[in-house]
């Protein structure tokens, strides 16, 4: 007679949990969040967070940001020689286009990257078998993200202790990474 083969049962799958308890499961219990998610996609709550930080940020940062020393700085590291009034017109139009092309780059980035990120990792998991859909991955890749919108709600208190800002430095003006 043989031992009959013990059943091992199947671990237990943590049930759906609402869109606002996964934003802040992400935080506090990370592990059953994502194995929420893995059952039940979902991505339209984190990725509507993360647009409004963007705008939110963008619309602090604009009103403080120095043109005239950013196309100068410009200038100046490509080696050419422009006429002053040529560079007022330059900053005038800057300063008019600003506020349209970086509301549309802050309103877009957000749900690009997602798009991109989730793609690649998608492509990866099907291509070495795994059971994946783009939804979760959609799910999964929004939601981790959301470290970086609490990061964008932290810079908020910076932004508005500064005078002027300078775009190509924006990275560092946290210093929350070993960047700076």
């Amino acid at each position: 007679m043989s031992d009959p083969t013990p059943v091992v049962p199947a671990p237990a799958v943590p049930p759906p949990s609402s869109a606002p308890a996964r934003v802040v499961g992400v935080f506090f219990s990370p592990t059953a969040t994502f194995q929420s998610i893995a059952v039940k996609p979902g991505f339209i709550l984190p990725l509507l967070l993360w647009t409004a930080a963007s705008l939110l940020i963008t619309t602090l940062m604009l009103p403080k940001i120095d043109f005239d020393r950013m196309i100068r700085s410009r200038m100046e590291k490509s080696g050419s020689t422009v006429p002053e009034d040529r560079i007022q017109q330059i900053v005038a139009q800057q300063k008019s286009m600003a506020p349209i092309l970086y509301n549309v780059i802050g309103a877009i980035s957000p749900v690009i990257i997602c798009l991109l990120v989730t793609l690649v990792f998608w492509g990866a998991f099907k291509a070495f078998g795994w059971d994946f859909t783009f939804r979760q991955g959609m799910g999964v890749t929004t939601h981790g993200f959301l470290p970086g919108v609490l990061g964008a709600f932290v810079l908020i208190p910076v932004i508005n202790s500064r005078e002027s800002i300078d775009p190509q430095a924006m990275g560092d003006l946290l210093r929350s990474n070993l960047g700076f």
